[in-house]
C-alpha cells in the first residue's frame, strides 16, 4: 500500500510538471522593415536655395534604403504649391526629370509603399529654378573706384599735413 501511494504521488508530481511545462505557444514575430527617410540628392541648391538649370528641366533624385530589400516603386509629388500634387506614380528608380520655369519656386516630396504595406514619406523639399542660360543674368562686375577718396588722402594742396620725424637719443 505504501508503494502504491508513493507511486501515485510520483505520478501526480510528473503530471503536474507536465501540465506546468505546457504553455501556450507564442506567435512568431513578423519583422517589417521600413524604408529610411528619403534624402534629396538633387537638385543641388546653393546657400540661397536656388538651382541653376538649362533646357527647361531639373532632375529630382533621392536616396532611401529598405533593410528588407523589398521591391519598391515611388510616388513623386511635385508642383508650385507647398503641398505638392501627385506628379508620377510607379517610379522604379530614385530619379525623375521635371519641367520647370525660370524664377518659379517648386516643392516636391516622395512616398513609397513596399510590398508589406509599410509607407515612408519624405519631408517636402523646395527650390527656386533659375535658368543659367538666361541672357539677363549677364552682370558686369567691373567698377571704378577713386582710391585716393576711399582711403581719405584726396586733400587739396593747402590742406596737406606735413609730417616730420624727430628722433631722440
Amino acid at each position: 500500500m505504501k508503494k502504491i501511494n508513493i507511486i501515485l504521488i510520483v505520478l501526480a508530481m510528473f503530471g503536474l510538471l507536465a501540465i506546468q511545462s505546457c504553455k501556450k505557444d507564442e506567435p512568431t514575430p513578423i519583422e517589417k522593415y521600413a524604408f529610411t527617410d528619403p534624402v534629396a540628392t538633387s537638385p543641388v541648391l546653393d546657400a540661397d536655395g536656388y538651382t541653376l538649370f538649362t533646357g527647361g528641366k531639373v532632375t529630382l533624385s533621392w536616396n532611401s534604403e529598405n533593410k528588407g530589400g523589398a521591391p519598391k516603386s515611388w510616388e513623386v509629388y511635385f508642383g508650385t504649391g507647398k503641398s505638392p500634387a501627385l506628379y508620377a506614380e510607379g517610379v522604379t528608380v530614385n530619379t525623375i526629370d521635371v519641367d520647370v520655369l525660370d524664377g518659379q519656386t517648386y516643392y516636391w516630396k516622395v512616398k513609397i509603399k513596399d510590398e508589406q504595406g509599410v509607407e515612408t514619406t519624405s519631408p517636402v523639399w523646395s527650390f527656386l529654378a533659375v535658368d543659367g542660360s538666361n541672357p539677363f543674368m549677364q552682370t558686369d562686375l567691373t567698377c571704378q573706384t577713386d582710391v585716393l577718396t576711399s582711403i581719405g588722402v584726396d586733400l587739396e594742396p593747402d590742406k596737406v599735413v606735413e609730417f616730420k620725424v624727430i628722433a631722440f637719443r
